[in-house]
């Protein structure tokens, strides 16, 4: 056998799990056809020396039994077997970590050679790829014959470039946990003593501050912090201006931090421990007490996300209950990701294509009323951060639009990442396996306080690996992929609520014998199409189907008059349609003049436009909507309006799909201002009738009917 196939042994020998050969091949970073390649020199060898071979189950992954695991290290050398090959990327990542935190060591391109065992025009090449990347942070890699590589240049860009490199090398983990990943970099770079100072120091903070740093998160600030550290000891200091120091002096959260950096590390000025409190404000959280003081700022955000959540049911038509709630767990996410978005504290989210692809409607109009908070920071919010805001928004839909059925075994649910996340499991869980009990939600913390569950749950579902408390753990992505779907539906007990696991042959059979022969380009859309063939009957989508605008709003549903007695007249009269198409009951209307009575004017847009609604248990009997145009406009609380959408939806997301295409309609400044002008509804259903492909901008404005409604 060769170092890689000895390597391959190795993992599958210390495994106490199956692998797959997708796993492996991501692990060392090379192909599975390589690894079927190796598989087969591992076999000649266990075959010649034990008179055994690799064992697979399909669907599961391959494995080596326990009574050869017992011989094969009498046979090899554990030391001799680590192989690992570095990416491209990973290796741009170390060149830069390297040369920024270990200076006292000279690297050379042989040093790199020998690291990463490469030839000497890769390594020029991989500097170059680097030095490219670096240079709009106003950094620079220079080299001399006898210190060799060196990074100079702006303190804060160098630091920010540690962030993207330490974050890039944790989601490239492999086969290790995030978790195992920071460890082994901070091992690898740091002395044990360190490691320790800053695992107290952060535990100090936390505990004097009344906060609790989000588990996922923790590992990542404590690595940066390691690195900002190091850069300190060797005189790599930074400075701030005035106005940057001042602005966080005055967060009570920097006294705190202030006072144990004095206690713990031996060096750092006021500049350091601004930089290092900003860091620690925007870490992720659990839970913070309040504060009996608060920055200026910080008061304008209480502000916006009450603002936030009163667009978003606006735009969604929704109406939130429990809406408190909603608005303490946001705030309690908004007051770091302020802090992070400020000083471009870029944190990666691993969801956010999902929820930009699986949750196209919450995503669209979560960017659409986040203005005021990029007012706030004076920048632009990036699709990561909005993807974190979008997953609160869609957790308390899903939360509060299901009816809990009678549930047959019972589920923890686990989670490190907050209640929004924990929301969004919940509900899938219930979508996806409605005859369970959700019994709990747990965060990763708290779960490890707890001692044997086989008395309390059956099962448990995670977003991370989990200890073991006498119950199984399923880890699934926290907005749940085709194959989380396939192993929850097929796991164990379940199997008389689903399908036998016999019936349909083993997804990842199928893709083994495939790769064998073939390359695939996309795994995952494969997978996808072929657990959509083999198992119609089961429903994998994450959303129902969302009619189109078009097919809420028919022609006899638009209405246009002259005048109404008052704003309640209108909603009335706006209703009727709605009510003789059986869509609604009469105590929907009631329950929408209410709302407005007791809640304001958040139903009414700025120009002249109010969309009533009510919640679906008010009355709803079918998804619909209707249109009133009152040509002489009349006030909803000193707010004037002419036009009246009543929405009706069956659930809090239906009609998602509809409202992201009627706002689309209505941003055309033009064609709105000829809805809200037109004289009969033909005109009225012309301008509403676009084509998605064309655009909104390309409707012809209709010539004036004769008819009137």
């Amino acid at each position: 056998m060769d170092k890689r196939s000895s390597a391959i042994l190795r993992l599958l020998a210390e495994s106490d799990k199956y692998l797959s050969i997708e796993e492996l091949a991501s692990s060392l970073n090379v192909s599975k056809r390589t690894i079927y390649n190796d598989i087969e020199k591992i076999n000649q060898w266990l075959t010649d020396v034990h008179g055994s071979q690799i064992e697979k189950v399909h669907g599961m992954g391959i494995f080596i039994p326990d009574e050869v695991k017992a011989g094969i290290w009498s046979s090899m050398d554990r030391e001799s077997v680590s192989y690992y090959e570095y990416s491209k990327g990973e290796r741009h990542a170390w060149i830069f970590l390297l040369l920024s935190l270990d200076i006292d060591t000279p690297y050379f391109i042989g040093t790199f050679q020998s690291l990463f065992k490469v030839s000497r025009n890769t390594v020029i090449d991989d500097i170059k790829q680097v030095r490219k990347s670096i240079n709009k942070q106003d950094i620079s890699i220079t080299s001399s014959i006898s210190e060799g590589y060196l990074v100079a240049g702006n303190e804060i860009g160098i630091r920010h470039m540690i962030m993207d490199y330490v974050q890039y090398l944790s989601s490239n983990a492999g086969l290790s946990t995030e978790k195992d990943m920071h460890l082994n970099l901070q091992e690898k770079l740091f002395t044990p003593s360190d490691i320790h100072l800053v695992g107290n120091l952060l535990s100090a903070y936390e505990e004097m501050a009344g906060t609790g740093i989000a588990e996922d998160i923790r590992p990542l600030i404590s690595t940066w912090m390691l690195c900002f550290y190091q850069r300190m000891r060797n005189d790599r200091t930074l400075h701030l201006s005035h106005s940057e120091k001042e602005a966080i002096k005055a967060a009570p959260e920097f006294k705190i931090a202030d006072s144990i950096f004095e206690q713990f590390l031996d060096v750092f000025t006021e500049d350091e421990s601004v930089y290092f409190t900003r860091i620690l404000l925007g870490a992720k959280i659990r839970f913070s007490k309040s504060s009996d003081y608060e920055t200026e700022n910080i008061l304008n955000l209480e502000s916006i996300v009450d603002t936030l959540i009163d667009s978003f049911q606006q735009k969604a038509a929704v109406t939130f209950p429990e809406q408190n709630s909603l608005y303490q767990n946001l705030l309690l996410h908004m007051k770091p990701a302020y802090y992070r978005i400020k000083y471009h504290i870029n944190i990666s989210n691993p969801l956010t294509d999902k929820i930009k692809k699986e949750y196209k409607e919450i995503f669209s109009i979560t960017r659409e009323i986040i203005q005021p908070l990029e007012r706030l920071v004076c920048q632009k919010i990036n699709d990561d951060e909005l993807a974190y805001i979008a997953i609160h928004f869609g957790g308390w839909l899903k939360r509060n639009a299901l009816t809990v059925n009678e549930r047959i075994l019972r589920i923890m649910i686990v989670c490190p990442n907050g209640i929004g996340t924990s929301r969004i499991m919940e509900n899938q869980m219930i979508n996806l396996l409605p005859e369970y009990e959700i019994v709990s939600l747990f965060a990763e913390k708290d779960y490890e306080k707890l001692y044997s569950l086989t008395s309390t749950v059956d099962f448990v579902v995670s977003s991370v690996p989990l200890e073991d408390k006498g119950v199984p753990v399923i880890v699934v992505n926290p907005l749940f992929s085709a194959k989380d779907k396939e192993t929850l539906l097929t796991h164990g007990k379940l199997d008389q609520y689903t399908y036998s696991q016999n019936e349909m042959p083993k997804v990842d059979t199928l893709l083994d014998i495939i790769d064998q022969y073939a390359d695939i380009k996309d795994s995952e859309s494969l997978r996808e199409k072929i657990i959509e063939y083999l198992s119609p009957t089961v429903n994998t989508e994450p959303d129902t189907h969302k009619p189109m605008f078009k097919d809420l709003l028919p022609l006899n549903r638009i209405q246009v008059v002259k005048t109404v007695e008052d704003w309640k007249d209108a909603i009335e009269i706006a209703s009727r349609p709605l009510i003789g198409d059986g869509c609604i009951a009469y105590s929907y209307v009631t329950a929408m003049k209410k709302l407005i009575i007791d809640k304001g004017t958040y139903m009414v847009t700025s120009d002249s436009i109010a969309f009533p609604h009510a919640l679906p248990a008010d009355g709803v009997r079918h998804t619909g909507m209707s249109l009133l145009l009152v040509k002489n406009s009349i006030k909803i609380k000193d707010k004037p309006v002419k036009l009246f959408i009543v929405l009706a939806s069956e659930d809090n997301e239906k009609h998602l799909k509809a409202m992201e295409q009627l706002t689309r309609i209505l941003s055309d400044r033009t064609r709105k201002n000829h809805i809200l002008n037109a004289e009969n509804r033909h005109e009225i259903i012309k301008l509403l009738n676009f084509n998605e492909g064309k655009g909104d901008g390309n409707c012809e404005i209709p010539d004036r009917e004769t008819d009137r409604c």
